[in-house]
């Protein structure tokens, strides 16, 4: 692993990075900065060469004074969902979708709504590079214990009911982290069965669990 310099990296917390499916827009999670909007704020960068952007905080329009992290973009940079513990929420933690106007400019966050959020945690959001298939972490949605992984498909504008992922990649522990290759066939995520801390797991994913697979040219 290489460490990625300053102003990337700070000597408080940075992490959750997306990259756009070019490699060329990443948006990812830093706290505790100087001029921050919130405690943790969703910043984007952009790679001019080989060498990236200074990293810009996405406003006040975006981020909350309350934590806002664990981001995802879309393959073609226009859309991000994150989580967020802002007031006005259905719960402790919701997620929010924000999309580019045509001016190239990121519209206010949108909850999500009451098919996705529920009145408890619901986190670590990953939409797979079709664009419409978000995987997400969710301790309120029905499951086997502890925060299970569900999908759910965005179609003229809505939400599909989350569906379980079921066994064996749930389990009655914590379940989250969820991403997925551009052929839909492997997932990868993290879990803390059979210990107390999460590791990385690899898992096949059953046809009917798979996005719309995707070619990147």
């Amino acid at each position: 692993p290489q460490l990625l310099p300053e102003p990337i990296n700070s000597a408080n917390h940075e992490g959750a990075s997306s990259f756009s499916a070019d490699g060329q827009t990443v948006v990812y999670t830093a706290c505790g900065r100087k001029g921050g909007v919130g405690n943790c704020d969703l910043y984007i960068m952009h790679l001019e060469g080989n060498q990236w952007s200074q990293p810009e905080n996405l406003g006040n329009v975006v981020n909350s004074e309350d934590w806002d992290s664990q981001p995802t973009i879309s393959s073609d940079g226009t859309r991000i969902i994150f989580c967020s513990e802002r007031k006005g929420g259905y719960g402790s933690q919701d997620l929010y979708m924000i999309e580019k106007n045509v001016f190239g400019e990121w519209g206010p966050p949108q909850n999500l709504g009451g098919m996705i959020n529920t009145p408890f945690s619901d986190s670590s959001p990953y939409l797979s590079p079709d664009g419409k298939t978000l995987y997400f972490a969710s301790y309120g949605h029905p499951g086997f214990g502890g925060s299970d992984l569900f999908k759910s498909t965005y179609e003229n504008g809505k939400w599909s009911t989350p569906i379980n992922m079921g066994r064996p990649l749930n389990t009655e522990g914590d379940d989250r982290y969820f991403t997925i290759g551009g052929s839909g066939e492997v997932g990868y995520f993290a879990s803390n069965r059979g210990s107390n801390v999460l590791n990385l797991f690899s898992v096949d994913i059953p046809e009917e669990m798979r996005p719309t697979p995707t070619v990147i040219v």
